[in-house]
């Protein structure tokens, strides 16, 4: 099976995506919408009421968890699949092609807002069951409840194709990333060394692939937050380098130390002095402690640009 997706993947990357556009995507959603509209039509308990966090600042909380999907970094990622598809396609005006990849993207959050939304119905309903340490084991258990062994089977559909979805478009984007930038590297070795890496970390569990993915997410994605923001003010920024850099190294002087404390903690280590100085920073117990330093560190770097030019 490794082997055969090794050679699928490196035989036509651009077939294959338009494969899983036209087959696997609407199989997984079928599977999903087969398991929530059952949920709906017959729940299996009551709302629950939030607990924790989510009593408190369920906004902030539900932004955190979001990074472990990885649906904004990995959109960073298939914009350049579906910008390559739009120009195959014969259109070369920027203008066309940047409406098209914001057309599709409204499109992929209208869908992800209704998949995401009959999946928190289903958590909610799903108290009776009991707790659960992932939202995995959550989904088979409801699974299971509401349909036996053929549930089962629905769930195993939906998470396979929601898995192959990911990283077929992650897979094919690293090859022709590291191809096209560094000549040494081949698409078929990227390709290998990509699919081989995923098997082996795909069999640690799901519980352990979050405890050492999440501090990783922590640290990566309020750097790419703080892009995505400042990409929207580069009417102003005019591209200055240094303004880019100072908001980036801004964001990511908390990030980085706040996915090490995640790190530390999900083994039961206590940085204390790390984590007093973390809970001194503005808005971090919502998440959002990195804005201040990155807005701090644009200025610095607008200072170093004036500087610059006048020098």
């Amino acid at each position: 099976m490794f082997f055969g997706a090794v050679y699928v993947l490196s035989a036509n990357p651009n077939k294959i995506v338009a494969i899983v556009g036209k087959i696997l995507t609407p199989i997984l959603l079928l599977s999903i919408f087969i398991i929530g509209i059952s949920a709906i039509v017959n729940p299996i308990g009551p709302v629950g009421q939030p607990v924790g966090t989510y009593e408190s600042i369920a906004f902030f909380n539900g932004i955190i968890e979001g990074y472990m999907a990885m649906d904004a970094l990995a959109a960073s990622i298939f914009a350049l699949i579906v910008i390559e598809n739009v120009e195959a396609m014969g259109i070369q005006s920027q203008r066309n092609i940047a409406k098209y990849t914001l057309l599709t993207g409204i499109l992929a959050t209208i869908g992800l807002a209704v998949v995401y939304g009959i999946l928190a119905y289903v958590g909610a309903t799903s108290g009776s069951l009991g707790q659960f340490s992932n939202g995995g084991q959550l989904l088979a258990a409801v699974a299971h409840h509401l349909f036996g062994t053929i549930g089962m089977l629905i769930l195993g559909i939906a998470v396979l194709f929601a898995c192959l979805t990911t990283a077929i478009g992650l897979t094919t984007a690293c090859g022709d990333y590291f191809s096209d930038n560094y000549t040494k590297l081949e698409y078929n070795h990227v390709i290998i060394a990509v699919c081989l890496f995923s098997f082996l970390v795909s069999n640690i569990g799901l519980t352990q692939l979050l405890n050492i993915t999440l501090p990783a997410l922590l640290m990566v994605y309020p750097v790419l937050m703080a892009l995505v923001l400042a990409s929207f003010l580069n009417r102003w920024f005019k591209d200055r380098q240094p303004i880019y850099a100072g908001i980036l190294i801004g964001a990511a002087c908390v990030s980085i130390p706040n996915g090490l404390e995640t790190l530390a903690a999900n083994y039961n280590i206590q940085i204390v002095a790390l984590s007093n100085l973390l809970q001194s920073i503005p808005f971090y117990e919502l998440g959002l402690g990195w804005v201040i330093p990155a807005v701090i560190g644009g200025i610095i770097g607008a200072i170093v640009n004036t500087m610059r030019n006048k020098s």
